[in-house]
């Protein structure tokens, strides 16, 4: 079978594990992306794991009106995935990360 890539889309998280001034209850702040926009944030609950003491798992699912109920021609479907990376940072800098922040809507961990 022949795969031909499809236009990439890229998901994106931030974490910023250290509390702001005035929270309370938190222990930090999350951003999620999708190509690079900031789609959702929420604050780290108080008794979340940190961070690093977490494992990472990639997970799909399928269900629902995928592709507008349409399949593939053979029947199947593809995961690619073409790159997993952990940066010290958020593209762009925690002064983006800060902004982003406050422009996203707000999500529920």
């Amino acid at each position: 079978m022949q795969y031909e890539r499809p236009e990439g889309v890229t998901f994106g998280l931030a974490w910023e594990e250290s509390p702001k001034p005035g929270d309370r209850g938190e222990r930090g702040r999350i951003v999620w992306y999708i190509n690079g926009k900031a789609v959702m944030k929420a604050k780290i609950p108080d008794k979340s794991r940190r961070f690093e003491e977490m494992q990472y798992i990639l997970n799909v699912a399928m269900g629902g009106n995928v592709c507008g109920g349409a399949l593939p021609a053979d029947g199947t479907y593809q995961l690619v995935v073409h790159e997993l990376k952990m940066c010290a940072e958020p593209v762009g800098g925690w002064q983006a990360f800060d902004r982003d922040w406050q422009n996203a809507r707000e999500g529920h961990p």
